[in-house]
C-alpha cells in the first residue's frame, strides 16, 4: 500500500487529506494528477498561497502535523 498526506501550504497542519492506493501504478497516477494542478512557488517572505505539498508520513486520525503524530 502506498500512502501520502497532502497539505495546502507550508503553514497547513491538518492531516485529513490522506490518499492511498494498493499498487505502484495507482500511486504514480496520484502524483501525475497532482503535477497537473496549477501551482505557484511563493517567493521568500511572500504570503501568497502556493502549490500543495505532499508528505509520505501517515498521521494519527484527527491529529495535526507533528513528529509525535506520525504512525508510519
Amino acid at each position: 500500500m502506498f500512502e501520502l498526506t497532502i497539505f495546502e501550504s507550508a503553514f497547513d497542519n491538518k492531516t485529513h487529506r490522506r490518499m492511498s492506493t494498493l499498487d505502484w501504478t495507482g500511486f504514480v497516477n496520484i502524483l501525475q494528477q497532482l503535477s497537473e494542478m496549477p501551482g505557484y512557488k511563493p517567493k521568500t517572505g511572500e504570503w501568497k498561497k502556493g502549490s500543495s505539498l505532499i508528505s509520505p508520513a501517515v498521521y494519527k486520525e484527527g491529529s495535526t502535523r507533528s513528529n509525535k503524530s506520525v504512525v508510519k
